[in-house]
């Protein structure tokens, strides 16, 4: 074999295998932990490719219910390297309940890696408590009428 062939086969072998493992996502975290209804909620992402550079090309998200889809689309290179990467989409209040979440990382070669999650977003602290003390304060005055 000729050497230009040989080095035209190994460049298919590693062209064609960094399609195969491309990489995933490795964390998704809700900022803040517990959201109240006041709070400006964050998505943050972070993943890992095989290949690089990576670049985000474009983010989408939307919620419809109680579902949240965050869709990501990222560029990466054909350098055989582990390279990190993060993404953070603020996504603003959001009312009480519980929230199904799904991000997509979808790359330039059309593969993809999904995360299923779900969070809760609850009443403030100190909103609990000022409706506990007002209960209290209702039920005492009842009795003092009585």
């Amino acid at each position: 074999m000729k050497f230009g062939t040989v080095c035209l086969l190994i460049i298919c072998l590693l062209l064609g295998s960094t399609r195969s493992v491309w990489g995933f996502i490795t964390e998704v975290t809700i900022l803040p932990e517990e959201p109240s209804p006041h709070d400006l909620i964050t998505i943050s992402v972070g993943g890992r490719e095989m290949t690089g550079p990576v670049r985000i090309d474009n983010s989408v998200f939307s919620v419809v219910g109680n579902n949240v889809d965050l869709d990501i689309l990222i560029e990466r290179g054909f350098l055989q390297m582990v390279t990190p990467w993060t993404h953070e989409e603020h996504i603003g209040v959001l009312p009480l309940g519980w929230y199904n979440l799904t991000v997509q990382v979808t790359d330039n070669f059309g593969d993809s890696s999904t995360h299923f999650s779900t969070f809760q977003v609850v009443p403030e602290p100190i909103g609990a408590l000022l409706i506990g003390v007002g209960c209290l304060l209702v039920r005492r005055i009842r009795r003092t009428k009585s």
